[in-house]
């Protein structure tokens, strides 16, 4: 069963990117940043509009949907929890005073991570939570600057990481990052 989860996690997240891609191509409009990237008191001000986002299936697994309407279309979740596990599909580093991919791989790295904690604390998780991280960088030769933003998330016990060049990301971005966490709601 296990083996079949990764799977579906992996099919999951691969299809969110080609479909980001798509979407690009098709010169279709950008996706704005969620509005807790600015305002993690947002999650709590907006809580009945979170809970109403989320939903359990059949399998028992709840799936967080976007609090951005514009994200509403595209085919994932952006967080799914599932017994003792929390998979949160890939982030890129928007700046959420801007709405656009901030400049240069530290400062996306930097934003990613901070909407990844704002993400976990939708189900009561933080960033110590974290098992494994995959990052995906577009130009390998960044892997410096990437760990120089990176580091400072995790100044103890750092989650297992895999981190790989790869030919493009959605929107341009210079990284993306998905995450695995330990569930502490179910201790």
């Amino acid at each position: 069963m296990p083996a079949m989860i990764i799977r579906a996690f992996l099919t999951a997240g691969l299809a969110a990117i080609a479909t980001a891609c798509v979407a690009v191509e098709a010169g279709a409009d950008k996706p704005t940043p969620d509005p807790a990237l600015s305002d993690p008191e947002f999650l709590m001000e907006a809580e009945e509009e979170i809970e109403d986002k989320e939903e359990e299936d059949d399998e028992g697994a709840v799936h967080f949907g976007s609090l951005n309407a514009g994200a509403g279309n595209l085919p994932y979740s952006p967080m799914v929890v599932y017994d003792d596990l929390i998979h949160l599909a890939g982030v890129l580093g928007f700046d959420p005073d801007t709405g656009e991919l901030a400049e240069g791989v530290e400062a996306q790295t930097s934003y990613a991570l901070k909407a990844i904690g704002a993400t976990l604390a939708r189900a009561d998780a933080e960033m110590s939570d974290i098992l494994s991280c995959t990052c995906y960088l577009a130009d390998i030769d960044d892997f410096a600057a990437f760990n120089a933003a990176y580091a400072p998330f995790f100044p103890e016990n750092p989650p297992a990481r895999t981190t790989v060049g790869v030919a493009g990301l959605p929107l341009g971005a210079a990284v993306e990052i998905s995450c695995v966490a330990a569930n502490p709601e179910d201790d």
